[in-house]
């Protein structure tokens, strides 16, 4: 296809929050420029260990924030390899991790750290002075592995949900305070990252609000599987808004930058594109924290603008054939979101990502509660011990990972076509005006070159007679 864009732009547009943010607290993200450098905590080829409790390992749910971090990569950097492992420990404490860190292989080779820890310390009624030491122990640890203070983060404990009338009983006396001490290693844990030079984020405070906010309409609403303890779904993905928030980038996919072949007729245009990002996954989860926190409905848009079409007509915007839905010019000038679209053949890709994801959670947590019971059992327990079950658990992660990996790969590396016709009039019809035009216009290309050929012949037997 060949043609000239005369009046039509097309932006596809996509919020990808990184750019880790250090020091005493949370910064929320700020317009960048659409020509800014995204800057990364986690790169190609890194190996991110996830180090926590219960809240990280999570059996109780089919997915954790870990997964769903990854997927939010796959489906936004899909051009960067990164593994994501989850080493969390239910019912740990920062000592317990110390205790099994050289127990387990699944510590050896990560070269970043993630580390969610301090709510069984809190309900063990651990000093937040011992608490901060068990911690500075651990981070000192990862850097005798090699890794720098920026290759650690340090995430807040998420709060126990102790303004939820679930912590309360008949006589309005809680069930636990553990609030309390979560409370106070927030408090301590800003100056004291910023001493170990590592990274840091604040989870529990933008949950705790979030929580007090939405039990204004009702004192048994909570972020927790009714527990007050651990995150639900919308917990988890709540977790990785703030992350991600923290990382603070932006991505700008624009279709017209990546287009090829584009042609505007009559009745519509058509172009072709390799997709630079997948609509990540919209689960139950997501939606739910899109209905009492809507920003977060930035992690899976794709907005998408058509400008200088007739307002008043509606045009089939369609990719590869399947049609996402009718709009009418002003709704594609003001922008949709191509996310939200039922048809739209790439949303297939990472649901199915998604759901290899959840087996690979199923099989770490497996993993973990292994180790944790063989530890229970034998205070002892070797590396050497632990190596076959890792080893099973690991070559099977890593054929998931691979799966996942070629799944996406192929997704973005072919080409797509997309179709935005006037209600009514087929889009075959636009690709066959298109093909013909193609067509004419290497006709027309021929004859040009084979008339600057004759006169070049012409000049050339011109100067030899003379």
């Amino acid at each position: 296809m060949t043609g000239k864009i005369k009046k039509a732009s097309v932006i596809l547009t996509a919020l990808c929050i990184m750019n880790l943010c250090t020091g005493a607290g949370t910064a929320k993200p700020e317009a960048g420029s659409p020509g800014e450098e995204p800057s990364f905590l986690f790169a190609d080829g890194d190996v991110v260990g996830f180090i926590g409790d219960s809240i990280t390992h999570v059996e109780y749910l089919p997915v954790s924030y870990v997964e769903l971090l990854d997927n939010y990569y796959l489906s936004h950097y899909p051009e960067l390899e990164t593994e994501f492992r989850n080493l969390g420990m239910a019912g740990y404490t920062v000592q317990d991790i110390l205790d099994i860190y050289d127990v387990d292989p699944a510590f050896r080779g990560i070269n970043k750290a993630v580390i969610l820890l301090g709510m069984n310390d809190a309900m063990q009624k651990i000093p937040t002075e011992e608490y901060l030491a068990d911690l500075e122990e651990l981070v000192n640890r990862f850097k005798e592995e090699g890794l720098s203070g920026e290759d650690i983060l340090v995430l807040s404990p998420t709060p126990y949900d102790q303004t939820c009338g679930i912590n309360y009983d008949r006589n309005g006396v809680p069930y636990q305070t553990t609030d309390t001490g979560l409370l106070d290693f927030t408090e301590k844990l800003p100056g004291k990252t910023a001493q170990w030079g590592v990274a840091y984020l604040d989870l529990h405070t933008p949950m705790r609000n979030l929580s007090l906010e939405i039990q204004k309409e009702n004192d048994r609403n909570t972020l927790t599987v009714g527990d007050c303890i651990h995150p639900d779904l919308e917990g988890h993905w709540m977790m990785v808004y703030e992350i991600l928030t923290a990382q603070r980038a932006w991505k700008l996919g624009n279709l017209m930058e990546e287009k090829m072949d584009f042609y505007e007729g009559e009745k519509g245009m058509c172009w072709s594109f390799y997709p630079e990002i997948l609509p990540l996954e919209r689960d139950e989860g997501l939606e739910r924290l899109c209905e009492i926190f809507p920003t977060a409905g930035t992690l899976a848009r794709e907005g998408f603008r058509l400008e200088g079409l007739s307002r008043e007509k509606s045009y089939a915007l369609a990719v590869d054939g399947k049609e996402l839905g009718v709009y009418s010019g002003r709704e594609l000038e003001e922008e949709i979101d191509l996310a939200a679209a039922e048809e739209n053949p790439l949303k297939g890709v990472m649901e199915r990502a998604a759901e290899l994801n959840r087996e690979r959670h199923h099989n770490a947590a497996l993993y973990r509660a292994a180790l944790c019971a063989a530890r229970a059992e034998n205070p002892d327990l070797s590396e050497d011990r632990m190596r076959i079950r890792y080893t099973a658990w690991k070559t099977e992660d890593n054929r998931l990972r691979e799966e996942i990996r070629n799944l996406v790969l192929e997704a973005v590396n072919r080409e797509y076509t997309v179709t935005v016709t006037e209600e009514g009039y087929p889009a075959e019809e636009l690709l066959e005006e298109a093909r013909q035009a193609a067509e004419q216009a290497e006709k027309e290309k021929a004859a040009r070159e084979a008339a600057e050929q004759s006169i070049l012949w012409l000049k050339k037997k011109k100067f030899v007679f003379n």
